[in-house]
């Protein structure tokens, strides 16, 4: 790589001199929620760190490999999420997961900052070791960095800080627009459960229960202890696998054998499937099934009858997600049943009013769909675009004044266009709801 005359490419060692934090002993409470800021990983924001969720006191300061680390050090992550960064805005301690700068020469904290920031991914593809990858002070020192005179690292930091800034503005707006999208989706359904996306005379509604309405069960799981039983080709669906999906294949499949010894079924095309247990946020989920399918007892089943259409269904779990999952009972973990399920309410339209319904639902999250996959695009482009500025700004490319270098004001200008395209949609359809 050819520099501008007075750039050096100098080794790691000798321009920064890193050292790592500690952790007091854990079992040892006077050693904790003292006066003294302790970084962990998860405080660090790639940016000015001034608040850490933990605190020691000076005995555990004392007592423990700890130490002070000075406002303005540059702060990486070694451990898990390897490159991540901070600036400490405070004077703070670490743990043994961050190294930190104790000393630079002839290079300013916010020129390494930005440094690093390009060679995360260099970084990341160093790590070693099994479950958590990890690095070293030794692999640190292993770079080298571009160097030019302190007057010029001035000038492309300060060039960096505004390029960056008006990228910041416009993820900004894509994180809004996508906030936007997921509130209007939510929007929708609810419109749609209340009769007002389709012309509707209410008198022709009614209320059921899903139990009415569905045949509901729920599957079973083979003997793990017969091999025999798990070397099939007959779909077993787990809870996991549901995730407000169509549903064509399984993570593992069971022989007939294991369906006649066992309490597992078989389930026609367009059931509807709901996960009855499961941690975090599957619980309440659905799916539908677009093949002939088993599943385990903690999936529970729904056969729609003659006077339910399953898609409509379908966006009424979705739509009736959080007050489903609030039904659950139980000791350690709270589960969903067939029975809690059988007598979920259910508001329910003549079935061509179903049709008309979920028709309606599926146009408007159609361009839902549409316009987030723009958004994610210009999110990509955004973070590819900070490297290229990075990449120009160390290689010296990155001049004071140049109209053709300003990538980020074109991208900023798709993302305004993009903005007032997409709430105009989103208003007008509100609009049309309510008139």
């Amino acid at each position: 790589m050819s520099l501008p005359d007075g750039w050096t490419i100098a080794n790691m060692p000798e321009i920064v001199r890193w050292g790592s934090g500690g952790t007091p002993k854990a079992d040892c409470a006077e050693y904790y929620n003292g006066s003294i800021p302790w970084i962990i990983i998860g405080d660090m924001n790639d940016g000015l760190v001034t608040t850490s969720e933990k605190t020691i006191s000076e005995t555990g300061l004392k007592e423990s490999s700890a130490k002070y680390v000075e406002i303005g050090s540059v702060l990486l992550a070694m451990y898990g999420s390897i490159g991540k960064l901070g600036i400490a805005g405070i004077r703070l301690t670490t743990n043994q997961a961050i190294a930190f700068t104790q000393e630079l020469n002839g290079i300013t904290n916010k020129y390494l900052f930005y440094y690093l920031y390009m060679q995360k991914d260099k970084l990341m593809s160093m790590g070693k070791g099994g479950t958590q990858k990890n690095i070293s002070q030794t692999v640190i020192n292993t770079l080298t960095v571009p160097l030019p005179p302190l007057a010029e690292q001035h000038r492309i930091v300060t060039k960096v800080d505004a390029l960056f800034s008006k990228l910041d503005k416009g993820v900004e707006t894509l994180q809004t627009i996508k906030q936007q999208l997921r509130t209007y989706r939510q929007a929708v359904l609810k419109w749609a459960f209340e009769g007002k996306l389709t012309n509707h005379n209410s008198e022709n509604w009614r209320i059921a229960t899903l139990g009415e309405i569905c045949k509901i069960s729920s599957g079973g799981t083979p003997s793990r202890k017969n091999k025999r039983y798990y070397s099939g080709n007959i779909p077993w669906i787990k809870t996991g696998e549901i995730n407000w999906n169509f549903i064509y294949n399984s993570d593992e499949h069971i022989t007939a054998e294991a369906i006649q010894n066992s309490s597992a079924k078989y389930f026609p095309i367009g059931t509807i499937l709901v996960a009855m247990y499961g941690q975090g946020l599957t619980r309440g989920r659905a799916a539908i099934l677009g093949i002939k399918a088993t599943t385990n007892q903690a999936v529970c089943a729904l056969i729609p009858s003659e006077h339910l259409y399953n898609l409509f269904l379908f966006y009424f779990f979705k739509n009736n997600y959080w007050s489903i999952r609030e039904k659950a009972i139980g000791g350690n973990q709270l589960n969903l049943s067939a029975t809690l399920i059988s007598n979920v309410k259910i508001f329910l339209p003549p079935k061509k009013e179903q049709l008309a319904i979920v028709t309606a639902i599926e146009s408007r999250l159609s361009v839902c769909d549409k316009l987030e996959q723009i958004v994610d695009e210009n999110l990509a482009k955004a973070a590819v675009l900070r490297q290229s500025i990075l990449k120009k700004a160390f290689e010296g490319r990155l001049v004071p004044q140049d109209p053709n270098d300003e990538p980020a004001d074109k991208l900023l200008e798709r993302i305004k266009d993009m903005k007032t395209a997409v709430l105009p949609k989103v208003k007008a359809t509100k609009r049309k709801k309510n008139a």
